[in-house]
């Protein structure tokens, strides 16, 4: 709760909130301005937990949504009634109705019903003026998703923007596993909508613009963990998984963190970050939605809809190396205007469990890809030393091998690796950039000359690079031999596509 208070105080700029309940005739004015509101439909209170959570964290108004004729408290009454009206397209009353001119952000909080959107918050949606409100909905369900709930509220709220919803496994009316928000549970249920609101919008103003804090080089670990656009996530943008980190380390000594790695510039570091700082949509997304930790990607913004590199940084799947190798190289890629996601992987795991979180990352971005308004259909994999193993894998077999059993997911259009001893090859190769520098002491130069040779006689488009007086783990290379190497890698892709 504490981490977020300084966001409470910059989420919005709103004016008095006036609440008109219908019947009772009752005005309740909010006790401060600057206010989201967060509403909510619970039957079994699982619902309001979360709502209230959310209203706490983000400093705003909470209302329940109820019908003026309750639902039966009898489970199998309760649903024939709301079958009836999903089959029938009835909108049951609400006991009140709110005046929503002081609100620009609407929160709205329900369970799923029949795998549909539940009839009162249909009738909310309906009877409501939402043209220019941004709404964020946080759908809880049985264990088998949120259904049309979604896509639902998009249909209904037309005239708004539906910000990209979260959704929670909750109780299970049916089976009599009512309330389970508590212990662990609530636990991790507030863990995953703090990962949620860490990108949700504000209002942009000069005064509030003004404000943003930008990474340097003379900046901390404490800076960049605790930074109000960053922290929910930060310990991901980090190297080394659950490590306790000396916060007074300067990032201009980031390379300590690295053994593995050469040639660091604090510019190539910095400037995506503050990138994503700048940057008013999401950037992170939890694509095991919160069941493996460690895990996630940053999604760097290009032109919508354009084609994506997928990126991961090595570290010898012992810390993952993203502010060298990953972040910097999506810098590069969204300034050609494509679309870049860095992917965090687990660290000290084995080759087959981080490219299986690499291939779940893949899965998420091709499921996700029309609402993130990027291209998946001709991706780019990306990788350096270790994860170029993992790029090299997923190249060759595809998702498929790597847990993800879904057959429209494609292989990459082209796969680009550098300074890794990777040598294996299936009988249908992608094509594949490659790069290495000549002084490299960790991976050999002829082994990855060895493999291009037996991908040319599978007549596999290729291209590959030895850069001179160069060691391994060059990242961008800035200041070597190998400095624009990624420029060439950005061409041959889009020959690729050609």
């Amino acid at each position: 709760m504490n981490q977020l208070s300084r966001s409470r105080r910059q989420f919005l700029k709103g004016a008095i909130v006036l609440l008109l309940l219908s019947g009772i005739n009752v005005k309740i004015h909010a006790q401060n301005s600057s206010k989201p509101l967060v509403i909510y439909l619970s039957r079994t209170h699982n619902n309001k937990v979360l709502a209230k959570f959310i209203a706490q964290t983000v400093g705003g108004d909470l209302v329940e949504i109820k019908t003026r004729q309750p639902y039966p408290k009898d489970y199998q009454l309760m649903r024939s009634q709301v079958s009836n009206e999903l089959n029938n397209e009835v909108l049951p009353p609400l006991d009140h109705s709110l005046n929503l001119d002081p609100y620009q952000q609407i929160f709205i909080v329900f369970p799923t019903w029949a795998m549909r959107l539940p009839p009162p918050i249909k009738t909310f949606l309906s009877t409501h003026n939402l043209n220019g409100k941004i709404i964020m909905p946080l759908n809880t369900n049985a264990g088998y998703g949120v259904g049309s709930g979604f896509d639902e509220i998009e249909k209904l709220a037309s005239g708004a923007m539906v910000y990209q919803g979260l959704s929670i496994k909750g109780g299970n009316e049916r089976e009599g596993n009512l309330f389970v928000m508590q212990g662990k549970t609530l636990q991790q249920a507030k863990l995953n909508i703090q990962t949620w609101l860490q990108a949700m919008p504000s209002k942009s103003n000069s005064s509030t613009a003004n404000k943003v804090v930008h990474l340097t080089a003379q900046s901390t670990l404490g800076d960049l963990l605790e930074h109000p656009k960053l922290r929910l996530f930060a310990d991901k943008i980090l190297p080394w998984d659950g490590m306790k980190y000396d916060r007074t380390l300067p990032l201009s000594r980031i390379s300590e963190l690295m053994p593995y790695h050469h040639y660091f510039n604090i510019d190539d570091i910095l400037k995506p970050l503050n990138t994503m700082i700048l940057s008013n949509e999401p950037v992170f997304y939890d694509y095991y939605g919160g069941d493996v930790p460690y895990t996630g990607l940053f999604l760097l913004r290009g032109q919508p809809n354009m084609p994506t590199a997928v990126i991961v940084a090595g570290g010898g799947f012992q810390y993952v190396g993203s502010l060298h190798e990953a972040f910097p190289l999506a810098q590069k890629i969204v300034e050609k205007g494509y679309n870049a996601v860095v992917v965090k992987y687990r660290g000290g795991v084995s080759s087959q469990r981080a490219t299986e979180d690499l291939a779940h990352a893949i899965g998420y971005l091709f499921n996700h890809q029309q609402k993130l308004k990027i291209d998946m259909n001709h991706y780019s994999v990306w990788g350096a030393s270790a994860s170029a193993r993992m790029a090299a894998y997923i190249g060759s077999y595809g998702v498929q091998r790597f847990g993800v059993y879904d057959s429209n997911i494609p292989k990459p259009q082209a796969v680009i690796m550098l300074y890794t001893g990777h040598s294996d090859i299936s009988n249908n190769e992608t094509p594949t950039f490659a790069a290495i520098g000549e002084s490299d002491n960790i991976a050999s130069p002829n082994v990855m000359a060895s493999r291009i040779q037996r991908l040319l006689q599978q007549n596999v488009k290729t291209e590959f690079h030895r850069y001179p007086k160069v060691e391994h783990g060059f990242g961008l290379g800035t200041g070597t031999a190998a400095e624009g190497w990624i420029d060439n890698a950005v061409d041959f892709w889009q020959k690729t596509m050609e």
